[in-house]
């Protein structure tokens, strides 16, 4: 179990973290490893990346399988007070395969989802957020 913390810490460490000073990273690159019990070998693969805007906030994030497949591809988009207004999920090739618009109260809170079609034309799921205190 050591051995594979040891590993998976190097690999982090050597996995894309680029820092400018006092700012956020511009990238990063996760590395996972893996002990497969039918190989009975530790397996390393690049799991996700994702890139920053100046703020910080991630900006697009790819994922990806055991094999390296690209399983997961989102763009998104932000307000001018950081909030983030939208999420593009995107196929393998690049195209659309769904939006998801966010809005907010005047507070900055959450108020409802819009999953859209992958024109933006039709809404295929609304969720609304409601607080208690």
């Amino acid at each position: 179990m050591n051995k594979l913390l040891s590993s998976l810490l190097i690999l982090l460490l050597a996995s894309g973290f680029t820092y400018a000073q006092n700012k956020s990273p511009k990238t990063r690159t996760e590395v996972i490893t893996e002990y497969d019990k039918k190989t009975k070998k530790d397996i390393t693969h690049k799991e996700s990346v994702i890139k920053y805007n100046a703020a910080g906030d991630p900006v697009e994030e790819w994922g990806y399988d055991k094999k390296g497949i690209e399983n997961k591809h989102i763009k998104y988009e932000y307000n001018a007070a950081g909030k983030k207004i939208k999420e593009i999920h995107l196929d393998s090739k690049g195209a659309v395969k769904r939006i998801i618009e966010i809005t907010y109260d005047a507070n900055g809170k959450k108020i409802m989802e819009l999953e859209k079609t992958p024109d933006g034309k039709k809404v295929t799921l609304k969720r609304t957020f409601t607080y208690e205190y």
